[in-house]
């Protein structure tokens, strides 16, 4: 990684040293999102909580949509030069129902550290990509790094049944 890192720009070099220094941070959101039941029809508690999350990352229009009350999708937006072009970035946080909780060795919600691995449900599917995403912007824009397009963040409810509440 070192010598990868030594052709990068020294912008590129910080936004990854930036990223490294926020991998604490970056684990314990992902413990925290891990400890909020979210099945999915019952995202409303981890929608709020992550409303409040993604407005501590400096992106603009940060808002709930739902088609549903209780059903809600996190958005927001980071603002390049141009706002051209637009990449989305997305992950759900609706999960399956736990099942026989005597099988887990470690609880659904407890966001267990074992090692080098996080255990709870959405670990795997798909509450994984939302504190990369934010730390990644965050260090981005710590870095004084001014991108041209936008960078949309969409973390919706209701993939697990469809998606019809959530990302369609």
């Amino acid at each position: 990684m070192v010598e990868r890192r030594m052709s990068l720009s020294a912008q590129e070099q910080k936004v990854l040293r930036l990223i490294d220094e926020s991998k604490d941070d970056n684990v314990a959101l992902m413990q925290r999102l891990v400890q909020i039941p979210s099945y999915s029809g019952e995202e409303a508690e981890i929608g709020e909580f992550l409303l409040r999350e993604v407005a501590k990352f400096g992106l603009n229009d940060v808002r709930i949509v739902q088609q549903i009350v209780g059903r809600p999708n996190v958005m927001g937006r980071y603002n390049g030069k141009t706002g051209k072009p637009s990449l989305t970035v997305y992950a759900h946080y609706d999960t399956v129902p736990v099942g026989d909780i005597t099988k887990w060795t470690y609880g659904p919600f407890s966001g267990a550290i074992v090692g080098d691995r996080i255990y709870g449900r959405g670990v795997n599917d798909h509450k994984f990509p939302i504190p990369p995403l934010l730390f990644a912007i965050k260090a981005i824009d710590d870095a004084g790094i001014a991108l041209n397009g936008d960078i949309v963040f969409a973390f919706v409810c209701d993939e697990e049944l469809g998606g019809h509440r959530g990302m369609r």
